[in-house]
Order: structure tokens, then C-alpha cells, then sequence
């Protein structure tokens, strides 16, 4: 038993008022957190294979638990932005972590289970230690009905012969 308590603890309307208050913090993101991510991740523009690795490793980690959270989603996997032009679907070169749907088009801005635009996470990058914010872009099961992975983590990246790697990848960060 805490001490100072003697085991009838506070009543309800505390307890319920506290979790609420705790929950709401523990939802939201810090602003400045997710500005600073972003710009980070933009100033990545020029290394796409590094884009790509955090996507991968995002993706490879935190799947499992976001599929669990929200209903709609059935698959993760690094790729890129996909974006309407005239009706049609173009592929961006914009490296982003997809999120894959069972119905696109029940997701509603302001929902519980709207998924997030942008996922954080931290790397060594340039020897130091930085946060990004990984965009996201979510995409209908339709279009992937039948498909079959040929591997986990969907995109594999290496490096073109003789080019030296100017940074260390996200896994080898502690």
C-alpha cells in the first residue's frame, strides 16, 4: 500500500477524471515534436534510401501493435505516396509508410480510428541522434486483393555499386 494511503483510495470521480486527463495527454503529440520530425524528414529529401530504411523499420516494428489499435487496417509496408490525378492513381517519389484498408472510404478526419498522418521515431542521422515524422498514406485492400508478398517488410533497398554509404541506416543506431 502507497504510503500516506489508508487503502480506501480516492474516489471514483478522481480516479476517472485523472485516466481521462492521462489518456488526452498520452493521444496527442507535441506540436513542436512533430513540426521539428518533419523537418527532419524533409531535409532527408536528398537521401531516399535512408527515407526508405526508417519507413522499413517502422513499418517491420511498429505493425503489430498498430494493426491491433485500429479495426480498418490490415497491412503495413514501406512505399510510396500515391496520389489522385484526374481520377487516375499516380505513384509519387514521396517515401512514406503505407497503411493499407479494408474500406478507405469510412475514414473521416476528427475519427477515433482515423490513422496518423505522419509516425515518429527517432535515428542517428548526420552523428547525431534526431526524430523524424515518417508520412504516411493510406490505401484501399481493393487494389491489393490477390496480391502475394514476396517478402515481410515489401520494399527492399540497397545501395547502387560503388556508391559508400554518407550515413549510418536507422537499425544500427542505439
Amino acid at each position: 500500500m502507497p504510503h500516506g494511503t489508508t487503502g480506501t483510495g480516492p474516489p471514483a470521480r478522481h480516479v476517472k477524471a485523472w485516466a481521462s486527463a492521462a489518456e488526452k495527454r498520452s493521444l496527442a503529440t507535441r506540436p513542436s515534436l512533430l513540426k521539428e520530425g518533419r523537418s527532419n524528414w524533409r531535409a532527408l529529401n536528398d537521401d531516399p534510401i535512408f527515407q526508405t530504411l526508417l519507413a522499413r523499420e517502422l513499418c517491420e516494428t511498429r505493425a503489430p501493435e498498430l494493426t491491433l489499435a485500429y479495426k480498418n487496417l490490415v497491412w503495413m509496408a514501406p512505399g510510396f505516396r500515391q496520389v489522385s490525378r484526374q481520377g487516375r492513381p499516380r505513384l509519387t517519389n514521396q517515401v512514406c509508410a503505407l497503411f493499407v484498408v479494408r474500406n478507405k472510404g469510412s475514414l473521416v478526419d476528427g475519427h477515433p480510428q482515423m490513422l496518423p498522418k505522419a509516425l515518429v521515431v527517432y535515428a542517428e542521422y548526420g552523428g547525431t541522434r534526431q526524430v523524424f515524422a515518417v508520412p504516411t498514406d493510406v490505401q484501399d485492400a481493393s487494389a491489393f486483393a490477390g496480391a502475394i508478398a514476396q517478402s515481410n517488410s515489401g520494399i527492399w533497398v540497397t545501395r547502387p555499386p560503388g556508391r559508400t554509404p554518407r550515413e549510418a541506416s536507422p537499425a544500427s543506431s542505439s
